[in-house]
Formats: structure tokens, C-alpha cells, sequence
């Protein structure tokens, strides 16, 4: 039988019973190949439950506009309902029972419709002797049937109040904020909207931090702005503040209006859009307002102000004369100051209980909701485009809207309202027309419609089902996307055509031709190219371009909003989170951290596996496809790597080899190794047995093969985990070579031992004890770098290479980490059984696969353990079955299925990704690994898609070392640190460069990267740092003092030292240059790709290159830029990239900071691409931080691409800016960005049938 037959049975589908009986030999890449290739199109994916469609919910949440919106009180508890906090706001006092004697409501819900475990039994009784019952806004799926009820009657969502007051308490706060969450999820099932309402009641002066905290808290922990249906205005989250400006709430010692401006502006630094309720006579400074003018700079601060109105009139001609005589001028106002403005109107008012008898019952009466519908009425008259209803389920003063009984309980010193006969869900109708007459739906009429008075809706009281007049509400977003188009046309046609009309249309974008009508925002494959396009220009401020006349910034924000607010409009009706390869390989370094977490194997994967090519900036992207070349190095690797861990022996001893790069200096200390030491390497090895290794060393040598800096005698030290194991001496030579000098040819032939070494991981050091040395006198300055022999010669003898090879004489695999990842810590050794071995390869197969491993292919690896085990050897069974479990695709793939039942049509062409893949997808993102243990078990109980689970599981795994990936493996292929290793200067030009310095470059932007994650800094601080990580090879390059050792450290930086953010680093201004001298093209691309995230297009052909210096005349690289750019195809793309690389001139190709370039001044005056003009990296610098959120999308992009290993694509818009939105409000930390990116419909979601329609 061929060979191959072994490794087939890897993807046989046939009974293992059936098949044939395999060799042992391991020759598995052919038919790997073929089988792989033709007959693993549909794998094996484990147990998962089939997961049906989940389509997004598509919510049109981006603006207030066109809204009616409730107050949710959310304040009710009840005895027993696990918050802790007795009978809050039911009763007077929260510790007794609700009950006669102990009542403060006014009305009594209509409890009909709740589920036995959401009643709370009372002390009040019915006319019939049944107990009456409440509900607790605790119970979550109470707050969830309430916004079933918004839906149901076409209600818009809910304001959910937030009393600062009770933020101080943490049982209190816990309650509140789980409260919140339930709204956040009846939000999110219902399509409603919902927002923060902060009531400042009750607060001391300087006491409003809390609200400012309180807020970031749910920004952070509780990501609440991520939820699709929080609703924004103006483009950012809204929040609403309650309570400035009344003069009854400013008094001494309570909170003033210095304390609510800091607060406001706090908030929108933040990102906010802000609300503001205040008095009615806000406007005047009159009736219940502060008459402080200060007040006012505060009410120009809102973008939305909301004047409180219950109880500022009682009957239906107050409040057709308030209408009339307020709000209509109050909305002129506001439109004049393009504001909102938020009108608030109110069922009726009641506090009789609350009051404990001393007010009027039904105080200002319903009147059968002709008094609510007078005020909507008059509301839509004046013009209002937004309603406030106060309040939903208010039953305290009676101001409550939902279902409530007409047969109330009876008690002593207690009387109730109720809804005079009508139906429970009456006012519920009302509100759902309010939202029609708004959208112009139906027309207004003065008094209520008869037929609203005996119509029901739903389900009454006696459970009788009837009709319900209240018609399904009509797309509310047709209006908003009109209004938004006319805008954006106006803007085209006055800055735009000039440049984009016809056929000689800049960049081939003819804007005449552009259609801007709304019907295509209706098509689910609308091209939105284009559009996210003009967008990203605009918002940067590219376009229209500097030197033509830009508008002014209201201008600018009031278009991008719009832009913004119809791209996110067509998202959320038609969501495309985007497709992604059902299966894909796991990159060099996905293996290489995969099997350390799998097996506790430290390995170099470029030992094994070939580059994995780059694409959009990562290798993560071309991994779609698998060569013939990996196919043959998996299954070598595989062997390899399983007999290391299991401690094999395999063939006889094997060997590895560290060699040093030609260009590092080794006259000074190596971090890690002990001080007193010079020179050498510091490597982790792994020993897969007890016994004697030989360990093998040779020394640097230059091109003549001589041993530089070998003139007197040396010692070398070998050293094993810090202690030194054995000392080498190297002597000058004696003998006389074959032209008359030294005969170098056998000064390392001796450095050869052998040594024992227990099993396991072990650190190696190799280094030379330092040794007194005076200063080398010289004509020239010495050089810090020392590495050839001809312009920086060795001082002293340096490590070529360090070879080990064994074991000789094996002991045994011993006790070793690797060991105890596989077997487990309680295994039975080498009495161990089969059924051991099958729970050693479930365990280890579920961690491979990502999922638990079916029957079949747990049997499958069995069968590979039976053929190792026939001789007798439990290690040799379980090193055969490793070798399959690390061949086998499941392992080296990530594999994402898709239901075959799923909905395959436009409409409904997205569903989530299942909870395995999801675990997957997570730790691929955080860690470049498998996913662990505690991933797993929640993919197991389908609880990792859960918001609140998914960000704590985010949180976790960033504070985790294995995280440590997203600064070696995302940020250097992001900001190109990986290309250091390729790119050598000129040495003549610069000849203290050497390695040393390389890595030095590298660590010092890692360190960084490092920080501002870890830290919680802003994505901001990588530009303009205040501090770096230093040693002293890179300290001394930079000019700074008082920085020495090999080790790094944080050193705050003074602006004399021209040191600080990455813009500022030797790695990226090295990257970004020639051998020989700047590049301000390449540099200027580079920020315009990596900052501000629209980088030039591909250079046409035939482009001359520029023109190096002319040798009889002095130019910059400047005035040879010039005369590039005179070129005019050339001058399109230089003009805007060029000036942006001219501020960074006064740093050289190496990073260093200089003044002259030549003889001739550097002139770092640039431009940004909006036009302001620069003078120095400062400015440049500061001109990035000005507007953080541009970075922050681009550092958005970058993370969506490397997280989903695809190229970010226009649909991908909306979700990139929603996760800036909401990473605005932690001041765009990098942790912010990344829990958005894992929370986003992209990440969860994929796309199952659709056609590309961008491109």
C-alpha cells in the first residue's frame, strides 16, 4: 500500500472499521493535497446547533429628528426582585410593604399582560378579595415587554432616567445601570431607540463629576453607545441633561451653572451630543429660570434644549396659549440658532397618595386624552419636528402612558385613578398617532376622533383581542434621507462642480452626473462607493481643496452629518457586514503562538513554515489559498513539533542553530544577560529529554576569515537559566596564515562540549565576561557601532553562532511543561490506558479545533494512537495521534460555516457568526492564538455572543500577556516595523548604524504602542507623547543624556530633544527614507495612509524618478521636489503629500535630528491636507490631535482589517464610525476601539450570499 494511504484516513469520511490497515511511514503531502483540495470543500465542524438567519436589527437611531420619544422612568422595585432595595417608589416607605398606609402611586398598572414571574404581590386587595400585584422595573422581561409595547403602537423609544442622586449608592447604582441594560435590550429586539437622561435633582455643588463618571463607566464597562440603537443626533451620542437653568434647583449650596458648563463641555469633548432640559422660560430668563445671563452661553451650548412643561398649565386653553405664545417662538429661536428643540407634553397630573393626601386627586385632568392630544396637536403647529411625552410609566404622578387598570385595588387612605373606562393601552395610541401626525402620516384634527374613544387596540383587560386603530408606522427615515440629499446636493453644486463635471472631471468623479435622489437609498445593493468617498474627503477637509475656497467649519460639520446620517440610514436598513473566507490558514505566527498555548512548545515558526504574503498591510489577508510548498512544511513541521513535546526520540539526536546578524555590535551589555557581560545571545530552548546536549560555538568572522578583535586572550561563558554551566578561552593565534598574517582557521575549533540538561524549556545565554578597556585612541571620533573590519572595526571577538544538538545518552522526557499541557497533571504514566489517552486527545483536540471534536474525528485520531501504542508505548501512541491532531485542517484552518437553511436573498443575507467561530475570531484578533479554555466554555452555552459577555471577555483577554501580539504582530506590520529588518543606510553616509540600533528603533515604537494599550491612553498620545522608552544605544543616537544600560525604560522628554510620538521615532523615519537621504514623498504618504487614512493613489506609469543631486550644485531635496512636481501628473498627488513630508525634514534617514541638510537649512514648512499651514513636526503634530477622531478611524480601520483579515470595504463605513462614535467618549483609547471593533456587526456578523457591487 502507498504511504500516502496513512495520511488520507485524516479527511475519509467511511467507517473506521472499514478501512484499510495503514503504514507507519509519513510521506503525507501529495494526497494531502488532493484530498485537501477535493474532498475537505465541506469539513467536519463539530456539534454546533444549527443557528437560523439573525438578521441586524436595522434601526434609524442617527438623529432625534422626526422623533417621538417617552420618558422612562425605570424606578420601580419590589420586595424580592434581587436588587436589594425593597419597594422603591410603590411605597413611602421602601422597607414595608407596598400596602394601605404605604402608597405613593396614583394609578395602578394594568398587570393583565405580565408573566407570573414578573407579578409582585401587595397588601392591597381588589373589590373581589384578590390580591393586587405590581411589576419591578428590575425584571427584565418587564422593561422588555414595555418596549414591545413602544413597537407594537409605533412609539419611537424612550429618554431612561438616570438620577445623579442615586449613582452615589452602589446598590443603587448596580440597580439603575441594570435597569439600563434591559432598556438597551428591549431597544435592540424592538427597534426602538433609547438615550441617557441625567436628572441633576438633589445634587451639592461641585457634585457633578459623578454624572461626567458615571457616564464614561458606561461608555467603557458597559458599552452602552455600541448598541445600534442608541440613538445620536448630529452625528455623535446623545445625552441628556435635566435640571439646568431653573431657578429653584440653583440655590446656595446646590449645584450652580459654572458646575453644569464644566460638565457640558466635559461631555462633548467626549464626543457628545447634548440635551438640555430647562426651564419654560428659558428663553426670556424669566418664570421658573435663573435670571443669571451666564446661563444663557450654557443653553448655546446644547444642540438640543427641551423646556419642562408639566404643570405649567392644567386645561386645554392654557395649553393651546402656551403653544401659541411659547413653544412657536421658542422653535423660531432654536431654528435661528440651529438648535433642536424638544417640546414636552403630558397626559394629565396626579400626586394624591404621593403627597399623602394633601394635594387634589387627578389634579390636572386627562379629559379622556383630549388634553394630551390638544398639546400634540398644537405642537405639530408650531412647527415642532421632535415630541417629548412625559412620561411613560410614571405612575407616581399619574403622568404615565402605558396600560393601566380601570379597576384599581381599594385601601385605607389611598384612592386611585384610572383611565375612565377607556382601554388600558388608550394613551399608548394617542402617543403612536403623535408619531404619525409628526411624519405628516395623517392630518391634525382639534379634537380626539370619536372612534378613539370605544376602538381598543391589543389585548383588554378581560383578554379580549380587538382591532387596533393605530395603523403600523410607515419608514420614519424617508423624509430624514430627503432632507439630508438636498443639503448634500447644495453643497456639491456650490463647491464641487467647478472641479467635478464632464468628462475631464477630477479624479474621472463627475458630480453633475451624480444622482441624489432618495429612491436609491431604498435599493439593497445601492453602490456607496462613492459616497464614503466624498465623505472621507470632506471630513478631512481635502475637499474641496485649500487653494480653491473652503466653507466654514459649521458648513463642513452640518455636510458631514448629513453624509453620514444617509450612509448610516441605508446600513441599517440594508446591513452588510461583509464576507469573509469560509476557511483560512492560520498566518506563520498564529501557528507559532497556537502551538505554544497548545502545547507549552516555544518555537521559531520561520524554521518551518514559508513568509506568508502581505496584503492591505497584513499577512492575514492572503491566506485563503494553501501552496504546495506549505502543505509539505505542516506535515514536517507536525512530526517535528509533536516529538519535541511529547519528548520523542525519533531518528536519533537533532539539532538547532541561533546565529547573530553580521551588523550587531557586541562590545556592550545584551539585556537579560547578567550584568558584567558583553556581547552574545540570550535564547529560550526546549529539551525534549534528560541528558547530554553538545553545544557548538563559532565566532564572528570578517570577509578575509579572520577573527576580529581576537588579540589577547578571552573568556566565554555558557550559561543555563542565568547560571554559568561551563567557560570557554579563545587565544590570539601563533601560526603564521598562508600570506604571511595570522592563521585564523582554528581559533573556535575547541569551543565544543557537551552538557547535561534536564528536560523542559530552558534558558540559554551565551556572552563574554566584560573586561577592563581604555579608550582606543584615534584621529576621529569612535563610532557606536562596531562590526566591520574596515570603518567600524570589533574591539573585541564577537558570537557568530550557537548550535546544539542532542540528546546523547537520553534519560527520559522527565517532568516538563510541554509534558504536563498534554498529558494533563493527573495522567498515570506509562501504565496509562486507552481510555485515558481518548480523554488526553478530547481535551486536546477541542482546543485545537476551537469546538469540541465529534465521535468521528476523536476516533480518528484514536485510530493514530492504536498504531503507536501497538508496541507497547503510551508516548508513542499519543506522539502519532499529535501528528494527525497538528495536520489536520481543523487545526490549521479557521473554518466558519454556513447554515445550509439559512435565507440566501438580499433581504436577509446576514446571520451571526456561531458561537465557536465567534471564540475564534476573538482570540485570533486579541491573541494571534486559540481561543482558551474559559472562550470555549461560553461558546459552549452560547453565551459568548451576549454584549455584556462579549465585553467582558474583551477586557480579560487584553489584560492577558498573550495579548502582548496586537504590539508585535499587528502594530508592526501596521506601522512597518517588520521592514527594519530589510533596510541597511548608507553606511558611509551613516556608519554608526548597526544592528543594535535597528532593534533598538523597533523596541522603542513597540514600547509605546505597548503603553498607550495597557494604559488606557488615547490613541492621540502615539502622535504627541510626552514620553519615550529608551536605552542608551538609542539615547545616545538621539542626543540624550543620562540615559545608560541595555535595558529600557520610560524617559520624559523635553521638547529640546525633538523626541516624543511615533512621527518622531527612528524606526518610522527610517522606514520612510532611502539609503541615502529623506523621503518627504514617502513620508508624507505614509501619514497621509497611517494617520489620516486616505493615502495617495498608485503612482501613473512612466513616471521619471527625481533626480539625485547634481554634483556642481547645492539643492535640497525640496527644490529637487519642486521640479518633480512641475510635472503636472506628478503635481496632483505630490502637492498634497509632499508638504506633509516636508515638516519631518529635520530628521535625517536615520531619525536624527539635524539642521543642515548638506550645507543648505532644512526647511520643514508643510501643509495639512485641510490647508492649515506648518512650520514644524510640532504643528504637524498638533494639527493630528486637533481632530483626533480622523486618527482614530484610521487606527479603527487598520484594527477591522487586521481583526477580520480582510480589506476594510465602503459598506464597512457606517460600523467604523459608529465604533469611533462611541471610543470618543474614553477619549479614543485604543482598548475603546478594539471592544467596538468586537462588538460590531462585521465582527459578529457575516454575509452569506451577496454580490459585490463597490468596486
Amino acid at each position: 500500500m502507498h504511504p500516502t494511504t496513512r495520511w488520507s484516513f485524516l479527511f475519509s469520511s467511511h467507517p473506521l472499521g472499514s478501512s484499510p490497515k495503514r503504514t507507519p511511514l509519513l510521506r503525507p503531502a501529495f494526497v494531502f493535497a488532493v484530498l485537501l483540495i477535493s474532498g475537505f470543500v465541506e469539513p467536519s465542524l463539530g456539534d454546533d446547533s444549527k443557528d437560523q438567519s439573525e438578521p441586524i436589527q436595522a434601526v434609524d437611531c442617527s438623529t432625534l429628528n422626526g422623533k417621538v420619544m417617552c420618558g422612562y422612568q425605570g424606578w420601580f422595585n419590589c420586595d424580592g426582585d434581587g436588587a436589594g432595595l425593597g419597594w422603591r417608589h410603590w411605597g413611602r416607605n421602601s422597607r414595608n410593604p407596598l400596602g394601605p398606609g404605604n402608597v405613593t402611586v396614583d394609578l395602578w398598572p394594568d398587570m393583565s399582560e405580565y408573566s407570573l414571574e414578573e407579578r409582585f404581590a401587595t397588601e392591597f386587595k381588589h373589590s373581589d378579595g384578590s390580591v393586587a400585584e405590581v411589576f419591578s422595573s428590575a425584571n427584565e422581561q418587564t422593561v422588555r415587554r414595555h418596549f414591545q409595547w413602544m413597537r407594537e403602537y409605533g412609539i419611537d423609544g424612550a429618554f431612561v432616567q438616570r438620577f445623579a442622586t442615586s449613582l452615589r449608592s452602589p446598590a443603587s447604582l448596580a440597580n439603575r445601570t441594570a435597569i439600563l441594560n434591559h432598556c438597551r435590550r428591549g431597544s435592540e429586539e424592538n427597534g426602538r431607540a433609547f438615550a441617557v437622561m441625567y436628572d441633576l435633582s438633589g445634587l451639592r455643588e461641585g457634585e457633578l463629576d459623578i454624572v461626567r463618571k458615571d457616564w464614561a463607566r458606561l461608555v467603557n464597562k458597559e458599552a452602552i453607545t455600541d448598541s445600534d440603537s442608541y440613538l445620536h443626533h448630529n452625528g455623535m451620542p446623545l445625552v441628556a441633561i435635566w435640571g439646568v437653568g431653573f431657578a429653584e434647583r440653583h440655590q446656595p449650596g446646590a449645584y450652580t451653572l459654572d458646575d453644569c458648563k464644566a460638565l457640558i463641555a466635559q461631555l462633548k469633548q467626549a464626543g457628545c451630543s447634548i440635551m438640555l432640559g430647562v426651564p419654560t422660560g428659558w428663553r426670556e430668563l424669566e418664570r421658573d429660570c435663573v435670571t443669571d445671563p451666564a446661563v444663557r452661553t450654557i443653553f448655546e451650548m446644547a444642540d438640543v434644549l427641551s423646556p419642562w412643561t408639566p404643570g405649567r398649565y392644567r386645561n386645554l386653553e392654557q395649553a393651546q396659549r402656551h403653544a401659541e405664545q411659547t413653544w412657536q417662538p421658542d422653535q423660531q429661536e432654536c431654528d435661528a440658532n440651529r438648535q433642536g428643540y424638544l417640546p414636552v407634553v403630558f397626559p394629565g397630573f396626579s400626586w394624591f397618595n404621593l403627597r399623602n393626601g394633601q394635594a387634589p386627586l387627578d389634579d390636572i385632568p386627562r379629559l379622556k386624552g383630549q388634553f394630551l392630544w390638544s398639546q400634540i396637536v398644537a405642537a405639530n403647529k408650531a412647527g415642532a419636528k421632535m415630541l417629548y411625552v412625559a412620561m411613560f410609566d410614571e405612575v407616581d404622578e399619574a403622568t404615565a402612558i402605558f396600560k393601566c387598570t380601570n379597576v384599581p385595588p381599594q385601601g385605607r387612605d389611598a384612592e386611585f385613578l384610572t383611565y375612565e373606562g377607556l382601554p388600558s393601552d388608550h394613551y399608548l395610541k394617542i402617543v403612536g398617532r403623535a408619531a404619525q401626525l409628526l411624519r405628516d402620516e395623517i392630518a391634525p384634527t382639534e379634537t380626539l376622533p370619536n372612534e378613539w374613544l370605544t376602538a381598543q387596540a391589543g389585548t383588554s383587560e378581560s383578554g379580549d383581542t380587538v382591532s387596533d386603530p393605530v395603523q403600523p408606522a410607515t419608514s420614519k427615515g424617508k423624509q430624514l434621507v430627503s432632507d439630508d440629499l438636498s443639503a448634500i446636493r447644495e453643497f456639491v453644486s456650490d463647491q464641487c462642480l467647478d472641479c467635478h463635471t464632464g468628462n475631464d472631471a477630477e479624479a474621472g468623479l463627475d458630480l453633475q452626473a451624480f444622482d441624489f435622489g432618495s429612491d436609491q437609498f431604498t435599493q439593497p445593493d445601492f453602490a456607496t462607493a462613492e459616497w464614503e468617498k466624498i465623505l472621507r474627503r470632506v471630513n478631512t477637509r481635502q475637499m474641496p481643496p485649500p487653494d480653491y475656497g473652503q466653507p466654514d467649519e459649521t458648513t463642513y460639520s452640518q455636510i458631514t452629518a448629513s453624509l453620514d446620517s444617509v450612509l448610516d440610514h441605508h446600513a441599517q436598513k440594508f446591513p452588510r457586514p461583509g464576507r469573509v473566507g469560509a476557511m483560512r490558514r492560520m498566518t506563520r505566527v498564529e501557528y507559532q503562538n497556537a502551538i505554544r498555548d497548545l502545547l507549552a512548545v516555544t518555537i521559531d515558526a520561520s524554521d518551518y513554515l514559508p513568509k506568508d504574503e502581505s496584503s492591505h498591510g497584513f499577512d492575514n489577508i492572503t491566506v485563503e489559498e494553501l501552496s504546495p510548498t506549505h502543505l509539505n512544511r505542516y506535515v514536517s513541521a507536525a512530526q517535528k513539533i509533536a516529538r519535541v513535546a511529547v519528548g520523542g526520540l525519533g531518528n536519533g539526536p537533532a539539532g538547532v542553530t541561533i546565529r547573530l546578524p553580521a551588523d550587531r555590535s557586541q562590545e556592550k551589555h545584551v539585556e537579560g544577560l547578567p550584568f558584567g557581560t558583553r556581547g552574545g545571545v540570550l535564547f529560550d530552548q526546549h529539551f525534549p529529554q534528560t541528558g547530554e546536549y553538545e553545544i557548538e560555538l563559532k565566532l564572528t568572522r570578517d570577509r578575509d576569515e579572520q577573527v576580529e578583535g581576537l588579540h589577547r586572550e578571552h573568556e566565554i561563558d555558557v550559561l543555563v537559566d542565568r547560571a554559568r554551566v561551563h567557560q570557554f578561552k579563545v587565544y590570539p593565534p601563533k601560526k603564521t596564515g598562508k600570506y604571511g598574517g595570522p592563521d585564523y582557521t582554528h581559533s573556535d575549533s575547541h569551543l565544543k562540549q557537551r552538557l547535561h540538561f534536564d528536560a523542559g524549556r530552558h534558558s540559554i545565554g551565551v556572552t563574554f565576561p566584560k573586561t577592563f578597556s581604555s579608550l582606543t585612541e584615534g584621529k576621529r571620533q569612535p563610532f557606536d557601532a562596531n562590526f566591520n573590519r574596515h570603518r567600524h572595526p570589533r574591539l573585541t571577538p564577537a558570537i557568530y553562532q550557537v548550535s546544539i544538538v542532542g540528546p546523547f545518552a537520553p534519560e527520559g522526557p522527565g517532568i516538563t511543561t510541554s509534558r504536563q499541557a498534554i498529558f494533563g497533571e493527573n495522567w498515570s504514566g506509562e501504565n496509562a490506558d486507552r481510555d485515558e489517552a481518548q480523554k488526553i486527545l478530547s481535551r486536546l483536540a477541542r482546543r485545537a479545533y476551537r469546538r469540541p471534536a465529534t465521535a468521528e474525528e476523536l476516533a480518528l485520531l484514536m485510530d493514530f494512537f492504536d498504531e503507536g501504542f501497538s508496541a507497547g508505548k503510551f508516548d508513542e501512541g499519543i506522539e502519532s495521534a499529535l501528528t494527525a491532531l497538528l495536520v489536520n485542517p481543523n487545526f490549521l484552518f479557521r473554518i466558519e460555516s454556513v447554515d445550509p437553511d439559512a435565507s440566501t436573498t438580499q433581504e436577509k443575507n446576514v446571520v451571526a457568526v456561531k458561537d465557536h467561530e465567534l471564540a475564534s475570531r476573538l482570540a485570533s484578533f486579541l491573541w494571534s492564538s486559540l481561543p482558551d479554555e474559559e472562550l470555549l466554555d461560553l461558546a459552549d452555552t452560547k453565551q459568548l455572543r451576549n454584549d455584556d459577555v462579549l465585553a467582558g471577555q474583551v477586557a480579560r483577554m487584553l489584560d492577558d500577556s498573550r495579548a502582548n501580539s496586537l504590539v508585535t504582530n499587528f502594530a508592526s506590520q501596521w506601522l512597518q516595523l517588520r521592514n527594519l529588518d530589510s533596510i541597511t543606510p548608507d553606511l558611509r553616509l551613516f556608519p554608526d548604524f548597526d544592528d543594535n540600533l535597528r532593534q533598538s528603533f523597533q523596541r522603542e515604537t513597540q514600547l509605546l504602542f505597548q503603553d498607550v494599550l495597557t494604559n488606557d491612553r488615547s490613541v492621540t498620545d502615539l502622535i504627541a507623547s510626552q514620553d519615550t522608552f529608551l536605552n542608551e544605544r538609542l539615547a545616545t543616537h538621539y542626543g540624550i543624556q543620562g540615559v545608560t544600560g541595555s535595558h529600557f525604560r520610560r524617559v520624559k522628554v523635553s521638547p529640546e530633544s525633538h523626541r516624543g510620538g511615533i512621527l518622531r521615532h527612528g524606526s518610522i523615519l527610517m522606514v520612510t527614507s532611502y539609503a541615502t537621504r529623506t523621503s518627504p514623498t514617502i513620508r508624507g504618504n505614509w501619514v497621509m495612509e497611517n494617520i489620516f487614512g486616505t493615502p495617495a493613489p498608485p503612482p501613473p506609469p512612466n513616471v521619471p524618478n527625481l533626480k539625485e543631486k547634481d554634483t556642481l550644485e547645492a539643492m535640497t531635496v525640496r527644490e529637487r521636489l519642486a521640479m518633480h512636481r512641475a510635472n503636472p501628473t506628478c503635481a496632483s498627488c505630490h502637492d498634497l503629500i509632499d508638504p506633509l513630508g516636508f515638516a519631518l525634514e529635520n530628521f535625517d534617514a536615520v531619525g536624527r535630528w539635524r539642521q543642515f541638510e548638506g550645507t543648505l537649512d532644512v526647511d520643514s514648512s508643510g501643509q495639512l491636507p485641510d490647508g492649515t499651514e506648518l512650520q514644524s513636526v510640532d504643528e504637524l503634530e498638533a494639527g493630528i490631535v486637533a481632530r483626533p477622531d480622523i486618527f482614530a478611524q484610521t487606527v479603527a480601520e487598520k484594527l477591522m482589517t487586521y481583526a477580520l483579515g480582510r480589506a476594510v470595504e465602503p459598506q464597512d463605513g457606517p460600523a467604523i464610525r459608529r465604533i469611533v462614535r462611541g471610543a470618543a467618549q474614553s477619549n479614543y483609547t485604543l482598548a475603546s476601539l478594539i471592544n467596538g471593533i468586537v462588538l460590531s456587526e462585521p465582527f459578529r456578523y457575516r454575509e452569506i450570499a451577496s454580490e459585490p457591487n463597490n468596486h
